[in-house]
């Protein structure tokens, strides 16, 4: 497998686990104490450079309010 791509679905899960900290709900999941909800991704404007190679992940998005993960 290729180590870009393991590198992505890492940086992937890192930003959803994050994301679903801020908006205190996961991927399709019905709770009261929701803030927000997803709204898509967005290109980042400029890739990662990594001692492997470049990667360019995309950053969800949210309805109202931004979003940007605290590991950039």
């Amino acid at each position: 497998m290729d180590f870009l791509y393991l590198l992505e679905l890492i940086v992937k899960i890192m930003m959803n686990a994050e994301l679903e900290h801020m908006i205190s709900a996961g991927y399709y999941e019905h709770v009261d104490g929701r803030n927000n909800y997803r709204n898509g991704t967005r290109k980042r404007k400029k890739g990662i450079k990594t001692g492997i190679g470049q990667i360019n992940p995309e950053i969800p998005k949210l309805r109202s309010g931004s979003f940007y993960p605290s590991f950039f």
